[in-house]
């Protein structure tokens, strides 16, 4: 689940990420260091660097005190330096927090996890554990073979209430504390990330000098061991004076020299015969003692087992401008050490692979922490893809559909009207049409009082059909139907035409004629009967 989250965060980083970076705290005894950077492929680029002086001696075994002066120390070089990082990361002294190398039958990662949630697992292991009240565990697998039959972890652990004071410090510094690193850790890291890659598998051990905190720290590919330099208080205070000398020559420093090798020495030869380390190229050294280059020629001089060179981390490390200038007032670049390597983590969320060799975080909540970064980030992008989406969905509704949502009530509007345009035509149009009815009933009507009857227009027509030489005597109409015509003519030629003329009228069907008997002597006229039907009958 953890994986999934992770993964899903990695993908929506570009949409609802913020850079997952952090201010890097590294406190001194008199002073404290703030340093922000960045990855740029293989090279760190060093964006701020500021340090800042405190008014006195810190005590490291009891920060609360000191809580107030160092968040004020820190506030005010936020301000001066201009950072704009909102985590912060943090090294603690090795004096606090145990560092064990513990090595165990093959586990698989299931299984460690389940064994690692009992304290009574890791105290078989790590017998001092169990001197501790509340401890604090974390650890970090670097070997895990199944065919060697070994699981070799990396194992960090403190009590619980000296963890929170720096927590809280962090908090208090108006930064979200979201890394707690051991500095030994810090320096593996650092040496690590910055060593070319054909150097990388090969033995490297760091031996760091100071007031609170005198160790040797070994590592290579997959293991790490820090030893504890026995170093009386009294060389200690020597090399602290030492800073104020032009030259360390004499029988006195050569003994306290000598002393101090011997402590390097043996350490060394520890690690080599019972940790099984390969003899060591060069020995690099850091301290808190501001001058402490006066110091490297002689301990370079009694420590023959390998070359000693001050450590300095800035010369792996690019700057940005503002940054250069400041880096060079630096007499003593190594206490820049520690600042620098937590500077190389941050809480993760968005499971970023880097070039460190360890990862182990005493902070208590950080697991809780990256979750809900990562679930903000999930969040977040859902807010912004809705409100994307709304404004998308906006500008669309905007630019396309209300323009078309506009013209088509247009056209609606445009459709209605014609409709109701239509519907007044049609009803126009049957108002005509029932119109045009009653007008050609009217016609009708008048056509058929107008128009005469069958007899009436035999009457009317029949002058017209009358030739010369013939007139009518009478006219007599007989059972409705049969009419009788009487006449005169004065040629059966104007008979026959008179005939054919009524004929051919249709007022008279099947006509007969039939002539009389007596004639007109003067008029030279003869009289004549004509019968048939009635073509026109009322």
């Amino acid at each position: 689940m953890a994986n999934t989250l992770a993964q899903f965060a990695k993908l929506l980083k570009p949409i609802g990420g913020k850079p997952d970076m952090v201010v890097a705290i590294k406190i001194h005894p008199r002073a404290v260091s703030l340093v922000e950077l960045r990855f740029a492929g293989n090279r760190i680029d060093v964006i701020t660097l500021h340090s800042v002086g405190l008014p006195r001696m810190v005590d490291f075994k009891n920060i609360q005190r000191s809580q107030d002066m160092i968040a004020d120390a820190i506030r005010s070089a936020k301000s001066e330096a201009n950072l704009t990082a909102v985590d912060g990361a943090i090294c603690i002294p090795g004096q606090i927090i145990q560092m064990r190398i513990v090595n165990l039958p093959y586990m698989s990662s299931k299984e460690l996890a389940k064994e690692a949630r009992e304290i009574e697992f890791w105290v078989e292991n790590e017998p001092d554990l169990g001197k501790l009240e509340n401890p604090f565990i974390q650890y970090q697998v670097l070997v895990n073979s199944e065919n060697d039959d070994l699981t070799r972890v990396l194992l960090c652990y403190a009590e619980e209430n000296q963890i929170q004071p720096w927590m809280d410090l962090v908090l208090a510094s108006h930064l979200n504390p979201v890394f707690i690193e051991p500095e030994a850790l810090s320096l593996v890291n650092l040496r690590y990330t910055t060593l070319p890659l054909d150097e990388q598998r090969q033995n490297q051990v760091i031996v760091q000098i100071s007031n609170d905190t005198c160790q040797c720290i070994a590592f290579e590919k997959e293991k790490v061991h820090s030893i504890k330099l026995e170093i009386s208080e009294f060389d200690l205070v020597l090399l602290e004076q030492a800073e104020e000398a032009g030259e360390l020559d004499g029988e006195f420093w050569d003994e306290v020299a000598g002393r101090v090798a011997n402590v390097i020495k043996q350490a060394l030869l520890y690690l080599q015969e019972e940790q099984d380390y390969q003899p060591f190229t060069l020995v690099y050294l850091i301290s808190e003692y501001s001058r402490c280059k006066n110091i490297v020629p002689i301990l370079d001089k009694h420590l023959d087992m390998a070359p000693i060179t001050l450590w300095n981390p800035l010369a792996t490390t690019s700057f940005t401008k503002p940054v250069l200038a400041y880096a060079e007032t630096y007499e003593n670049p190594s206490v820049l050490s520690g600042a620098v390597g937590v500077g190389l983590q941050n809480l993760g969320t968005y499971d970023d692979r880097k070039r460190t060799i360890m990862s182990v975080n005493m902070l208590p909540q950080h697991k809780s922490l990256r979750r809900n970064r990562q679930l903000s980030v999930l969040s977040s992008t859902l807010i912004r893809m809705f409100a994307a989406s709304v404004l998308i969905l906006g500008v669309w509704s905007i630019g396309i559909v209300l323009p078309q949502f506009f013209e088509s009530q247009r056209i609606s509007r445009d459709f209605e009207n014609l409709r109701n345009e239509a519907e007044s035509i049609k009803q126009r149009l049957e108002g005509a049409t029932n119109s045009l009815k009653e007008a050609n009933r009217n016609i009708q009507l008048m056509k058929t009082v107008r128009n005469p009857s069958g007899k009436t227009y035999l009457l009317e027509t029949l002058p017209d059909l009358m030739p010369e030489g013939a007139e009518l005597s009478s006219i007599n109409v007989v059972e409705s139907s049969k009419i009788e015509i009487n006449g005169y003519a004065n040629s059966d030629r104007a008979l026959y035409f008179f005939q054919n003329e009524l004929d051919l009228s249709g007022l008279v069907k099947n006509i007969s004629v039939q002539s009389a008997d007596d004639t007109d002597p003067e008029d030279g006229l003869t009289p004549f009967i004509l019968t048939g039907d009635l073509g026109i009958t009322d």
